[in-house]
């Protein structure tokens, strides 16, 4: 994993840059996927990766009656985080 980018939960950001100091952390991105290895990250980063690993291996319209059958967003996967970040953002400092 040395030098790779990893996806993680911005919680978990300091300790894992810290347990392995020679990866790079990323805490904006749900899914990075280097082809021998997938990181995930955020609340609910085993549907973001499960919905991947479903469309990478069974495709998107599979990928969606799974995601519908959890009631999950397929298309969160795909999203950019940046929104969020922001209503987050506001929330933190209050309202706008």
């Amino acid at each position: 994993m040395d030098g790779r980018l990893v996806a993680t939960h911005q919680g978990s950001a300091k300790a894992l840059a810290k347990r392995f100091p020679k990866i790079v952390v990323d805490t904006n991105r749900r899914i990075i996927d280097h082809g021998d290895i997938i990181t995930a990250g955020g609340f609910l980063a085993w549907v973001d990766l499960g919905l991947f690993l479903v469309d990478r291996i069974l495709g998107p319209v599979i990928r969606a009656e799974t995601a519908r059958f959890v009631l999950a967003d397929p298309a969160r996967v795909r999203r950019d985080i940046l929104p969020a970040l922001l209503l987050l953002r506001r929330t933190e400092t209050g309202p706008c």
